[in-house]
């Protein structure tokens, strides 16, 4: 951010997703960001607090098992035409 010599009013969204903490001044680099906007445009800053995703991993891996067709499924398998295998597990878990 310090050595980034960006134009001036030219952006209609500026996004910054988890990185301000990363910023050696966040008052002064978060000004930069916005001073990139065109007049209306959008300033757009994500932050983690600690706990914010809390259960959220069940709740996506919930939502994925309920609408999801895995590859393989008896489902996709019987619109092939095909005897439909055994199916995988899931490649992922949800965090603790």
């Amino acid at each position: 951010m310090t050595a980034w010599a960006a134009p001036e009013d030219v952006c209609d969204l500026v996004q910054c997703a988890l990185g301000v903490f990363f910023f050696p001044d966040m008052d002064r680099d978060t000004a930069k960001l916005a001073g990139l906007l065109r007049p209306g445009g959008r300033l757009a800053v994500t932050v983690r607090e600690k706990g914010a995703l809390g259960g959220w991993g069940q709740a996506f891996k919930s939502a994925v098992e309920t609408e999801r067709e895995w590859p393989g499924s008896s489902q996709s398998a019987r619109r092939l035409g095909s005897t439909p295998p055994t199916r995988s597990p899931p490649c992922w878990r949800a965090p603790d």
